[in-house]
């Protein structure tokens, strides 16, 4: 997969134009988990010892050398491999009970994305996925100190829900056949008890409690502190979630003096309205 040239922004970026036009599948893959545990990439658990050397080499190399910190992998990939093989198995016996308990997380993420996936919200989905990851113009990006741009060409996006830290990333869109990107699946928190009109329903499947909470709470404009009060969490915590649906253009933000006002948009409105159960 060759990556484009032209307008493209820092980071390492997917051309989608419209998210809904994606084709979208969900894939339960234990063996990210584990990765991603271990060392945040990998291909397969016993598979690790067939896997030829170069081809780990080549799928490390980002514009033509390894990233900081793969720089002895990429050299000695047999090596890598077999030290893998052994971690992985070790690790995969610990988390198999583990992943066995998360079935009904990983359950409700796909009703979560096949729920987007019908009823237009794919790209609030995207933006909802990591923090690290985000859709806006016609792009997925993800941060990243290397900036590279691919087109989508009809190819298959792959979402993997894994058991991972909530830093865990792995994202690839150079592959002829799939792009892919897996993430750590959030069960629900012990925080603060959301309304459960707004804890169940489509547009919590899609945006999470939290921020379906807050967009609810928005059918007038609401200063961040009124919006904590509203949705029952802390300001901090109503600042994040504020800013990521900013992001994914739900909600817009004004200064006013010390405060911050926050409204919906035609989007968040349109979103709303659609996912209204």
């Amino acid at each position: 997969m060759t990556a484009t040239t032209g307008a493209c922004q820092p980071g390492y970026q997917l051309r989608v134009d419209t998210p809904d036009t994606l084709a979208v599948s969900v894939v339960m893959a234990p063996h990210q988990s584990v990765y991603s545990l271990l060392a945040q990439v990998g291909t397969g658990q016993s598979r690790l010892r067939e896997l030829a050397p170069e081809l780990l080499s080549r799928e490390l190399q980002c514009g033509g050398s390894f990233p900081p910190g793969w720089q002895i992998v990429g050299e000695q990939p047999r090596r890598w491999l077999n030290s893998m093989a052994d971690a992985s198995l070790d690790t995969w016996a610990m988390i198999e009970p583990w992943w066995r308990v998360a079935g009904p997380l990983f359950d409700r993420e796909v009703r979560r994305v096949g729920t987007a996936a019908v009823r237009g919200g794919l790209g609030a989905l995207l933006n909802s996925l990591h923090p690290r990851i985000s859709y806006r113009d016609g792009t997925l990006a993800f941060a990243h100190p290397v900036s590279r741009c691919f087109p989508q060409d009809r190819r298959r996006l792959v979402l993997v829900p894994m058991i991972a830290g909530r830093d865990a990333l792995l994202v690839n869109f150079e592959l002829d056949d799939v792009c892919y990107i897996g993430y750590p699946v959030r069960p629900p928190g012990p925080g603060p008890q959301i309304p459960l009109a707004a804890a169940n329903g489509a547009l919590a499947l899609i945006l999470g409690p939290v921020r379906a909470a807050a967009l609810r709470a928005l059918r007038q404009s609401l200063n961040v502190g009124e919006l904590a009060a509203a949705v029952q969490c802390a300001p901090t915590t109503a600042t994040y979630h504020v800013h990521q649906l900013a992001v994914a253009g739900l909600v817009s933000c004004e200064r006013r003096g010390s405060s911050v006002l926050v409204s919906r948009t035609a989007r968040g409105n349109e979103l709303v309205d659609l996912l209204a159960d």
